[in-house]
C-alpha cells in the first residue's frame, strides 16, 4: 500500500509537469525524465522520445476522429503506466470502456465526456476526472485548441 500510495504522489506531480511538457510542444513529442537514487547519490535519466500513435478505429474497433494516445512510461514489473491522450479540435473518441483505474489530469483544452446513459460532464484543463473499471464513455473536444489529457493506467493484473 505504501508503493501505491508513493506511486500516487509521484504520479501526481508527473500529471502536472509531463501535462505542461506535452502542452508546449507543438509536434505532440515530449521529454520524460526518470529521477532516482543509486548507492552514488541522485541519478536523472532521460527517457527515449514520445511516440504518439494515431488513434486507430479499425484496430481498435472504436470510431475515432483526430485522437492521438502515447505511452510516456511503463513502471517496470507492474500494471501501471503514465500516458497521454491528445484530440484535435474537433475530435473525439467513441463510446468505449476498459479494464482498469483511469485518473486523468486534464493539461489542456476543453472536452466532454458523454456516458453511456446519455449523461454529459464538460472538463477543462485543470480538472481530474478518475474512470472505474468498466465505466463506458466517450471523449469529444469542444474547445478551441488541442485536448490533452495526461493520465495513469492502473490495469487488472493477469495471472
Amino acid at each position: 500500500m505504501k508503493t501505491m500510495l508513493s506511486f500516487v504522489a509521484v504520479t501526481s506531480v508527473l500529471f502536472f509537469v509531463t501535462g505542461l511538457a506535452c502542452a508546449q510542444e507543438t509536434s505532440g513529442v515530449s521529454r520524460v525524465f526518470l529521477m532516482d537514487t543509486s548507492k552514488s547519490g541522485p541519478t536523472v535519466t532521460q527517457m527515449p522520445d514520445v511516440q504518439w500513435v494515431k488513434y486507430d478505429s479499425l484496430k481498435t474497433g472504436i470510431d475515432s476522429k483526430g485522437a492521438h494516445l502515447a505511452t510516456l512510461y511503463s513502471v517496470p514489473n507492474s500494471n501501471i503506466q503514465l500516458a497521454a491522450l491528445k484530440i484535435e479540435k474537433g475530435g473525439y473518441i467513441a463510446l468505449h470502456t476498459g479494464p482498469g483505474t483511469y485518473p486523468m489530469y486534464v493539461a489542456a483544452g476543453k472536452g466532454r465526456a458523454t456516458f453511456k446513459d446519455g449523461n454529459k460532464l464538460e472538463y477543462k484543463a485543470g480538472d481530474v476526472i478518475v474512470y472505474m473499471p468498466n465505466h463506458y464513455h466517450t471523449h469529444e473536444n469542444i474547445g478551441d485548441e488541442e485536448l490533452l489529457i495526461v493520465f495513469t493506467r492502473i490495469l487488472p493484473l493477469i495471472k
